[in-house]
């Protein structure tokens, strides 16, 4: 019977040492994940190294208390580090919430603006100041988006529209104006200087002024050519009147002369 019991005894121990090595193998896991910042994973492992644990079996009251022991503080550094991030997280998603809250009031002070360089300066700059602050968390990120981007879109839209519409308009001024440079052409090409032709391009000169303007790209395109075409014109008017004048003192010459001949 002794000897019987001595073997009970001897297999028992032989048992808490297998038992023993697997604890001390998954205490060794554990203290290696305990420095994983992948924190999914790492926790899913954890769990596993658990569930192993408890499967493990008891390697006697004593050594079972002193593994458990060094497991659990394993285990305990790894979920402090991971609730530390998570806390340090949660703080920085608030910070960001916050920062991106007075964004949106900004944004929304904005959208009504019409000074449409000025403003689309802001909003940029806004932009800017969104993607340094990051993000303020899954739960709050894609609703706070929405609302700045709904107010920059409101600007932008009808940023858009207004310069659609001035754009048509100055489209509209460019061909009025390259008609009044034909209508310059016309009476430039007929050499008739009269009063009534210099009046009609006095005329179309204030009718350009009226016009207003066809944007810096149309209007440094057209300008030069009527500005050429006004200048050819008046300085044909000028030759003309001398012209004129000159034959006038001719004649008054010729006419003393005659007197004199007389």
């Amino acid at each position: 019977r002794f000897e019987n019991l001595d073997q009970v005894y001897a297999k028992r121990n032989q048992w808490y040492e297998v038992v023993k090595e697997k604890k001390n193998f998954l205490i060794r896991e554990a203290k290696a994940l305990s420095d994983n910042e992948n924190w999914k994973e790492a926790t899913q492992k954890m769990n596993e190294l658990m569930n192993r644990w408890k499967e493990s079996g008891t390697a006697g009251k004593k050594a079972d208390d002193e593994l458990w022991d060094k497991f659990r503080d394993a285990r305990q550094t790894f979920f402090d580090k991971k609730d530390e991030y998570f806390e340090g997280m949660r703080h920085q998603f608030e910070n960001a919430k916050d920062k991106k809250e007075e964004l949106i009031e900004k944004a929304i002070e904005l959208k009504d603006s019409e000074q449409w360089q000025d403003t689309s300066k802001k909003f940029q700059d806004l932009m800017d100041q969104w993607k340094q602050i990051g993000s303020a968390g899954k739960e709050y990120e894609q609703a706070l988006w929405d609302r700045f981007n709904e107010a920059r879109q409101s600007f932008y839209s009808k940023r858009n529209e207004h310069y659609d519409k001035l754009h048509a308009q100055q489209e509209q001024v460019y061909e009025q104006k390259k008609e009044l440079i034909q209508q310059a052409q016309d009476v430039l090409d007929k050499e008739d200087f009269s009063k009534e032709n210099t009046e009609f391009m006095k005329s179309l000169n204030a009718k350009w002024k009226e016009l207003g303007h066809a944007g810096k790209k149309l209007e440094d395109e057209i300008w030069p050519q009527f500005k050429q075409t006004l200048d050819s014109y008046f300085d044909g008017l000028k030759q003309w009147t001398k012209n004129r004048h000159q034959n006038w003192i001719d004649r008054m010459e010729q006419t003393k002369a005659r007197k004199h001949d007389l």
